[in-house]
């Protein structure tokens, strides 16, 4: 959805007219990728580079550099915590409307907030700027996902099928343990993110959900 600038309404993202005063929404092209976005959009939808002049820094403190994930109910930035001298984290902003969408989305911040595993990306709470915007705080998990690599090399070695398998099997076995269990949900290779001196980190709970066996 994409909030007319003049009158505020949400319209579908790909409405050419606002439902409600009629205004045109321009679409905003991306000078590095050429993709269409909405005319509100900092960043393009598609390469995630910014679509405007200047800084964009939420709450004073966390600059935006890039776009990096765009969901149904929500986008993804990478960076920098101005005050922590420029330390790069994830912010994950609430775009959702349904109650349930925001039940995820909590939800996600609260189970996040429980795990301590060095190949969970810790979160750092949540706040609300100045618009009533939500939004996460999470440690950046620097690397590339296995996707992006995989597009460029085609295919692991096979020393690094077993680091990334046997990682992955360890996040999984300690999300297990836990009381209660936790279920990923979302396992593919976007969120499996391969970072310098084979750390391999699972990132995206938002489909995370606590093992209730029946009685």
């Amino acid at each position: 959805m994409k909030k007319c600038p003049k009158c505020g309404r949400e319209n579908p993202d790909n409405a050419k007219y606002c439902s409600s005063c009629g205004h045109e929404f321009k679409e905003v092209i991306c000078k590095i990728c050429g993709h269409p976005n909405p005319p509100d959009e900092k960043f393009c939808r598609k390469c995630g580079n910014p679509l405007q002049e200047g800084p964009v820094v939420i709450s004073k403190r966390y600059k935006l550099l890039k776009m990096i994930g765009f969901g149904g109910f929500g986008k993804t930035y990478l960076a920098e915590d101005l005050q922590l001298f420029g330390k790069k984290v994830v912010l994950k902003e609430f775009t959702g409307h349904a109650a349930k969408d925001r039940d995820f989305f909590k939800k996600e911040g609260m189970i996040l907030a429980k795990l301590n595993h060095p190949l969970i990306p810790k979160i750092h709470g949540f706040f609300k700027d100045s618009e009533g915007r939500t939004y996460l705080v999470q440690d950046y998990a620097e690397g590339k996902n296995l996707r992006q690599i995989l597009l460029e090399k085609h295919k692991l070695p096979e020393r690094e099928v077993i680091i990334v398998v046997k990682s992955v099997l360890d996040i999984l076995s300690y999300l297990e343990k836990l009381v209660p269990p936790l279920i990923h949900r979302d396992i593919k290779p976007e969120n499996i993110i391969l970072g310098e001196n084979d750390r391999i980190f699972l990132v995206d709970f938002g489909a995370v959900k606590e093992y209730m066996p029946s009685s």
